[in-house]
């Protein structure tokens, strides 16, 4: 039976849903549960959640548009008692894994005290979040696609994270995920999971749903086009980077000028009526339409106009402009290193996001003469990422059993860390260091540990990674083996936990089919003892986000289990 791929768009200020049985069709919720009916139809949803006290709990009320201020966060107390959280999803990484402009942010700031208010720790109120939004997306899904063919379908999931994301940001998600009850089996069938990048999801949009084959050219951004026929497929290019530029920005400035405004009138307005000018005037008026200098609008509050002037205007926008032009220009600047030229990409496709807006577009036209920027029309940006997760999910499925160059797929991916396992050669005082050797008791000898980087950072890794060495390790059994990873552009060869270069981000855990008393047993070289063996391998499979082992029969004996600090 066909799986139904949902995927779930997880954004730090909206989220969305889609859903397909076939790459051919792809669904986009677009009915939200909402107190206007502007925003009850819309492919995106707040990513914001209510919660009212209740004794001695704090308990989600409400979530998405329902949240009061959901265009703005003016007088929010005067709704009654309760406490309203957004931003949330930044709480998800360490403060050292946040960008550096982000770390000490307003928004940021009142999500962290919120979460002290209400003694709720990032992935429970992620999951608060998530579990209202996959129920009322599943009433939506089975509108869509026929009520009975949900019900009797099993499901994969594809969850979206920023490309940034490192191991334990990712592990916390994964966590939300399951406490949200996403994953829960059903009688339909075992529930699977992919988590893919937000870039990738939306790369996979734009390259497979929207271009056409014969009019791709060669470098896009970050990905270059490796095959046209008899599918596309492609990779990345350089090591991507990111930033929070996007309609919250101009929002906050747009805010901060009209609060400047009201100052100045006698007339004390109510919240209703600032959230209502925020949804009718700003946010489905000026904010969508704007285009340029020529455009001079008017906001209105209770009958009260207020008139914006062309500098006042282009103000709102200028930050998240030039933010916008900076990461691009470090794309380019990237591209043309490793290209050895300055012609920089041939096409910029503005795929999500605030991508829609026309004066974004005229802005990055002056960047650089002679790339193209495109705006795709067919489907709106503001879904790209969600559409684009469902059909990378549907493909995957689809073409599972096709020829690898027959898969429409990103075929490769720049490692934004090095991962490594640590090994070991006999101590030659000719090459090591004698304060570096160890003595190993199964050797019986001295030994030299080194860290060896199946994956390095800024370079391309495959889809998976075994050893190639020596083939399948015949190993003694072992309960675990570590796995090491470092943000170093050039990783240290030795192992080096205090200097601060690399950290043990968690071990494969492997587990025998049959019991250790009735596995083969080896004499050991050294002293004749026998010992059971166990041949395994392990390989990283970065488009799952997970490490596994297998046995030589190829049945899956262990996992990779992340080791991240409670959640706090």
């Amino acid at each position: 039976m066909a799986r139904l791929v949902i995927s779930i768009d997880f954004g730090t200020t909206f989220s969305g849903v889609a859903a397909a049985f076939t790459p051919h069709r792809v669904s986009v919720v677009q009915q939200w549960p909402a107190t206007s009916n502007y925003n009850s139809d819309s492919v995106k949803v707040p990513s914001a959640i209510r919660y009212t006290k209740l004794g001695v709990r704090h308990v989600p009320t409400s979530w998405g548009f329902q949240v009061p201020g959901d265009s703005g966060d003016y007088d929010d107390d005067e709704q009654g008692e309760g406490t309203s959280v957004r931003w949330f999803k930044l709480l998800l990484p360490t403060d050292e894994e946040v960008p550096v402009h982000l770390r000490q942010s307003d928004h940021l700031q009142k999500a962290r005290d919120s979460l002290v208010l209400l003694g709720k720790d990032e992935v429970t109120v992620v999951a608060d979040f998530l579990r209202p939004l996959w129920e009322h997306a599943l009433l939506q899904v089975a509108a869509l696609l026929s009520q009975l063919r949900v019900e009797t379908a099993p499901f994969h999931v594809v969850i979206t994270v920023p490309a940034i994301y490192k191991d334990d940001a990712c592990e916390r998600m994964r966590k939300a995920v399951v406490k949200a009850g996403i994953l829960e089996d059903r009688e339909a069938g075992k529930m699977t999971v992919l988590f893919v990048s937000e870039l990738e999801a939306a790369a996979s949009h734009t390259l497979l749903d929207i271009l056409k084959p014969d009019n791709l050219l060669k470098d896009i951004i970050s990905y270059v086009i490796t095959q046209v026929e008899p599918v596309v497929q492609f990779q990345e290019y350089v090591e991507g980077t990111g930033g929070l530029y996007g309609g919250h920005n101009v929002d906050q400035a747009f805010r901060a000028h009209m609060r400047e405004r009201f100052k100045t009138c006698p007339t004390r307005f109510r919240a209703k009526d600032i959230r209502t000018m925020l949804n009718d005037n700003w946010e489905h008026g000026i904010k969508r339409r704007y285009y340029g200098p020529d455009f001079l609008p008017t906001v209105t509050v209770a009958g009260h106009d207020f008139h914006l002037n062309e500098r006042q205007v282009e103000g709102f926008f200028t930050t998240v402009f030039e933010g916008i032009s900076n990461l691009l220009k470090g794309q380019i600047e990237s591209i043309n290193i490793k290209r050895q030229n300055d012609k920089g990409p041939d096409h910029v496709i503005l795929s999500v996001g605030f991508g829609r807006c026309k004066r974004l577009h005229n802005h990055l036209l002056k960047l650089k003469p002679g790339i193209n920027i495109i705006q795709p029309s067919r489907t709106g940006p503001q879904e790209a990422v969600c559409r684009g997760a469902a059909l990378t999910g549907a493909l995957n499925l689809s073409t599972a059993g096709l020829p690898e160059n027959q898969r429409p797929k990103v075929v490769g991916r720049i490692a934004r860390r090095s991962y490594g396992v640590v090994a070991y050669e006999l101590y030659d005082p000719k090459i090591h260091s004698h304060k570096d050797r160890v003595f190993h008791n199964t050797e019986q000898d001295y030994v030299f540990y080194f860290k060896f980087d199946p994956v390095v950072r800024g370079e391309k890794g495959d889809d998976s990674y075994a050893p190639e060495d020596d083939g399948p390790l015949d190993l003694p059994f072992q309960v675990e083996e570590a796995l090491y990873a470092s943000d170093c552009p050039n990783p240290p060869s030795m192992l080096d936990l205090k200097g601060g270069k690399m950290d043990q981000i968690g071990a494969l855990r492997i587990s025998t089919k049959v019991p250790i008393p009735d596995l083969p047993k080896e004499r050991n070289e050294v002293d004749g003892e026998k010992v059971p063996v166990y041949a395994y391998y392990w390989c990283i499979e970065v488009t799952g986000d997970s490490i596994v082992a297998y046995n030589l029969r190829g049945e899956k004996i262990g996992e990779f289990v992340i080791e991240t600090e409670p959640a706090r």
